[in-house]
């Protein structure tokens, strides 16, 4: 089962700034508005918990020490 994506070799990329998030789309452009649509749609609803917050700080601490302790990173 492919994803709806890769089938129509459509990629994304989402990139945060000071100002805001810029949106690069690309693949095949009869599948384009269709998808987009499905991202903005997404994107819109995205709702956020205090819960969700505290488990993404957890997981960065854990990536965050795991990139300073890795010695082949400290040399």
């Amino acid at each position: 089962h492919a994803y709806p994506g890769k089938a129509s070799h459509i990629s994304m990329f989402l990139i945060s700034s000071d100002t805001g998030i810029s949106m690069k789309i690309s693949g095949f452009n009869q599948h384009l508005p269709k998808y987009l649509e499905k991202v903005l749609k997404v994107v819109r609803d995205f709702q956020i918990s205090e819960e969700g917050v505290l488990s993404w700080k957890q997981e960065l601490k854990v990536e965050y020490f795991q990139e300073l302790t890795n010695p082949r990173k400290l040399a």
